[in-house]
C-alpha cells in the first residue's frame, strides 16, 4: 500500500505521529529502524513514549494496565487474569528451572543473548502502567529438618533512586532473579501486583485460605511484594545459576532483617 502514496506522505511529522500512535507496542519499537524521523518523532513525543511503557502516564489514577510486549515475553511474571482468584491472586510461582522453560526465547541462544543483553530496551520499560512505586518488601520463608526461617527484605534507603520514577521491568527483573538464585534450592517466587483490585467470585468464599488471601493483600497501592518459599536439605549443596541474571547484581541493595548467621537487623 506504500508504495502508492506519495512518497512525501510519510514525511510529514504530523501525520507519522499519529500513525504510530495507532501501532501495537512491538511493532512501535520496530518501526523506528525505518527511518531517522521516524525515529526521532518516537523519541521526541511524550505520547509515544508513554506508549512504549518508557514514561508514566499523566493521571497516574487511571486504571492500571500491563504491559502487553513484557507480558507475552515474561508470562510468569504476570497475572493469567487482572482479576484472577483461582489461586492467590496476582501471583505466579516458578522455579529458575521452571521459568527457563516457560520463555520461549530462552533455548534459542541468539535470541536469548538479545533479550539478556543489558541495554534491552524492555529493561527501561514499567511492566505497568501507571508504574508500580516501589518493592515494598522481599519475603523469604523455608527451611529444612534442622530450622525453618522467615525474613523480610527491603530496598534499602541509598538505593531508592532505582525504583524512581517507578519500578522498571529490568530492576524487578535483577531482584527477582538475585533472590531466586541466591543460597537456596529449589524456590518458588510469588509476585504480587497490589496495584490490581482484588474482586472475590463465588468460588473465593468457598475456600478455606480466603481471609488469609485478603489479609495478605491488604488494601489497593501502587506497589509490588515479592514472596519467596524455599526448602532444602540440611547440607545443600548450593544454589545453581538460571542462567537469567542479566549481568552483575549487587546484593547490598537488598537490607534483610538478619545476618548471615541468623542474627536479626542488618
Amino acid at each position: 500500500m506504500a508504495a502508492c502514496l506519495p512518497p512525501t506522505l510519510f514525511s510529514i511529522p504530523e501525520l507519522v505521529h499519529s500513525i504510530l500512535l495507532h501501532l501495537p507496542v512491538r511493532d512501535l519499537l520496530r518501526v523506528q529502524r525505518v527511518c531517522r524521523l521516524w525515529k526521532e518523532t518516537t523519541d521526541h513525543s511524550l505520547a509515544l513514549q508513554r506508549k512504549l511503557f518508557f514514561v508514566p502516564v499523566a493521571n497516574a489514577d487511571q486504571e492500571p494496565e500491563c504491559n502487553p510486549l513484557l507480558r507475552e515475553v515474561f508470562p510468569p511474571w504476570f497475572p493469567n487474569h487482572y482479576h484472577d482468584s483461582s489461586d492467590i491472586p496476582f501471583s505466579d510461582d516458578f522455579s529458575p528451572g521452571d521459568l527457563c522453560k516457560t520463555l520461549k526465547w530462552y533455548t534459542d541462544e541468539y535470541r536469548r543473548m538479545r533479550v539478556l543483553s543489558p541495554e534491552a530496551s524492555w529493561r527501561r520499560m514499567f511492566p505497568v502502567q501507571p508504574p508500580p512505586a516501589r518493592i515494598e518488601e522481599i519475603y523469604t520463608e523455608g527451611g529444612c529438618s534442622c530450622f525453618y526461617r522467615i525474613a523480610k527484605g527491603v530496598i534499602r534507603e541509598h538505593f531508592q533512586h532505582l525504583q524512581e520514577p517507578g519500578i522498571t521491568m529490568g530492576f524487578l527483573w535483577d531482584v527477582g532473579i538475585h533472590v531466586l538464585e541466591e543460597k537456596w534450592e529449589p524456590k518458588t517466587l510469588g509476585l504480587h501486583w497490589h496495584m490490581f483490585p482484588f474482586i472475590p467470585t463465588e468460588e473465593s468464599f468457598k475456600d478455606v485460605h480466603f481471609s488469609r488471601w485478603i489479609e495478605e493483600l491488604g488494601p489497593v497501592r501502587n506497589v509490588i511484594t515479592m514472596d519467596v518459599r524455599w526448602s532444602n536439605d540440611c547440607y545443600p549443596s548450593g544454589a545453581c545459576p538460571s542462567g537469567l541474571s542479566v549481568g552483575y547484581f549487587d546484593p547490598d541493595i537488598i537490607k534483610w532483617d538478619f545476618d548471615e548467621d541468623g542474627n536479626p537487623g542488618v
